[in-house]
C-alpha cells in the first residue's frame, strides 16, 4: 500500500509545502467533510471527456485546471494576481499510486471471479485461460464483470452511491489515465480510491476494502491540509495588497495635500 504521508503534493504555482496532520474533529464533520469531496471529484471526472493525447509526460502549464482568483484580492491589487492551479501530486507519487490501485482491483476482481464465476476464467475462443490477476487487464476484468456478473439490488444500494455502470466506467478510465502516464488533480484520484473501496465492498474482499480506505483518508488528509494552506497563502496575500492599498491612499492624500499647498 502507497504511503501518501511520505510525499509532498503540488500546491499553487507547483510549490511544494508539508502538510501537518488534522485537528480533532468530530465523527459528522468528518463524513460531511468526505461527501463533499467525493461530490466535487465525481464532477470534476465527468467533465473530463477525453483526456489530452499530449500529456503523456504530465500536464504542460496550460492543461493544469486553473483556479479562480478570489475576488476581494483582485479589488485591492493594481496589478494581475498569479494565476494558481489545481492540486495535484507530484507526477511519480500519482503513478505509484494509480499503478498500486490498478493492480489490487485486478486481484480483487480474479479473486472474487475465481470464488464466485470459476467458468469465466476458464478460457474460450476470445479469452485465453487465466490463470493469475495479471493475465488480464483492468477493463478486461470490467467487460467479464458486465458480461457475467449481476449483483443483487440491496448489496448495490448498500456498497454503491451510483450506478454500477459508472463504476465500471471509472475503472476503465483509471487504466487509461495510468498506462498512457496523463497527470490529473487530486480529485480524480479521490474518485478512484473512492470507487476502488467500494468495489472490494461490493465483491466481499474486506481486506482490499479496508486497504482502499486508509487510502482514502490519507488522501482526505493530504487534500484537506493543501486546501487549508492554500487559503492561508490567500489570506496573507490579501491582508498585504489591502495594506498597500492603503499607503497608497495615504500617498494619494499626501500629494493632493502638497499640491494643495502649492496652490
Amino acid at each position: 500500500m502507497i504511503d501518501l504521508d511520505e510525499h509532498e503534493a503540488t500546491i499553487p504555482k507547483s510549490e511544494s509545502a508539508e502538510v501537518a496532520d488534522d485537528p480533532q474533529e468530530t465523527c459528522s464533520e468528518q463524513q460531511k467533510e468526505r461527501k463533499s469531496l467525493l461530490r466535487e471529484a465525481e464532477e470534476s471526472l465527468r467533465k473530463a471527456d477525453r483526456p489530452n493525447p499530449r500529456a503523456r509526460d504530465g500536464p504542460r502549464a496550460k492543461d493544469m485546471v486553473k483556479n479562480k482568483v478570489p475576488e476581494e484580492i483582485s479589488q485591492y491589487a493594481t496589478m494581475p494576481v498569479p494565476e494558481t492551479y489545481d492540486l495535484y501530486l507530484p507526477y511519480r507519487v500519482q503513478y505509484k499510486l494509480l499503478t498500486y490501485l490498478q493492480a489490487s482491483l485486478e486481484t480483487v476482481c480474479f479473486g472474487y471471479l475465481k470464488r464466485e464465476h470459476s467458468h469465466t476464467l476458464e478460457g474460450s475462443d476470445s479469452l485465453r485461460e487465466v490463470e493469475y490477476p495479471e493475465n488480464l487487464e483492468l477493463p478486461q476484468y470490467v467487460n467479464i464483470f458486465r458480461e457475467h456478473v449481476e449483483f443483487d439490488s440491496q448489496a448495490l444500494n448498500k456498497y454503491l452511491d451510483k450506478p454500477v455502470k459508472h463504476l465500471y466506467n471509472s475503472l476503465v478510465w483509471l487504466r487509461h489515465y495510468t498506462v498512457h502516464r496523463i497527470q490529473i488533480n487530486i480529485g480524480y484520484l479521490y474518485v478512484w480510491v473512492n470507487d476502488a473501496r467500494s468495489l472490494a465492498k461490493l465483491v466481499g474482499d474486506s481486506k482490499a476494502a479496508e486497504q482502499f480506505e486508509t487510502t482514502q483518508f490519507r488522501l482526505e488528509r493530504l487534500l484537506a491540509g493543501l486546501r487549508r494552506r492554500r487559503v492561508k497563502y490567500e489570506d496573507k496575500l490579501l491582508a498585504k495588497v489591502k495594506e498597500l492599498a492603503a499607503k497608497r491612499a495615504e500617498l494619494d492624500r499626501l500629494e493632493k495635500e502638497a499640491m494643495e499647498t502649492y496652490v
